[in-house]
């Protein structure tokens, strides 16, 4: 919470909407845990579930790929559907600033889940379970799993959430509360 709310602003100056000539409504998408893509079943499932949701939405994606997934989509011979655009893997504030402009994310990382929670972003997550509960409790983000009905279910109910959820991680202020209970 700290570092999203510390960052944003100064992620907000960055071109990389810009840069990849995103329109006004795009997706971001993440996937590179190895459940995910280590096995060609699930990583050809997740991939073709996040292009029929993107089709339905009616929107493209941007997917900064991981090196591992990277390596697998070239040892797999798996191509990405029509309507996910690769690009090379981003820094943090450049990542940042795709998280918030993203109409939607799709992913299996706990950051993506947590850090568009706070921005206001609404998050599909291709798992069975999440470290980051707190995010589904508070309507900021959908356990979908990796077959391609449940990714596009999940897609439709997160579609257009508005961001206004309570965002469960605290202030953005934890350093200062950790100096106040030290205080002597």
């Amino acid at each position: 919470m700290d570092a999203v709310q510390a960052y944003s602003d100064v992620a907000a100056v960055t071109d990389t909407v810009a840069e990849f000539d995103l329109d006004d409504q795009f997706a971001l998408m993440t996937a590179h845990r190895a459940e995910t893509v280590d096995n060609i079943e699930t990583f050809r499932s997740v991939l073709d579930g996040v292009g029929k949701a993107l089709e339905q939405l009616g929107i493209d994606a941007v997917y900064p790929v991981h090196p591992r997934a990277d390596n697998r989509l070239e040892e797999f011979s798996l191509s990405l559907p029509e309507t996910i655009t690769a690009i090379e893997p981003l820094g943090f504030l450049e990542f940042l600033r795709l998280e918030k402009e993203a109409s939607i994310a799709f992913t299996d990382s706990g950051g993506v889940q947590e850090e568009t929670c706070i921005l206001g972003t609404p998050c599909v997550t291709f798992r069975y379970g999440t470290e980051r509960p707190e995010t589904v409790f508070v309507g900021a983000n959908c356990i979908a799993g990796h077959e391609p009905v449940d990714i596009v279910d999940a897609a439709t109910q997160m579609w257009k959430k508005t961001g206004d959820w309570e965002i469960p991680f605290g202030d953005g202020r934890a350093a200062s509360h950790i100096l106040d209970s030290i205080s002597f």
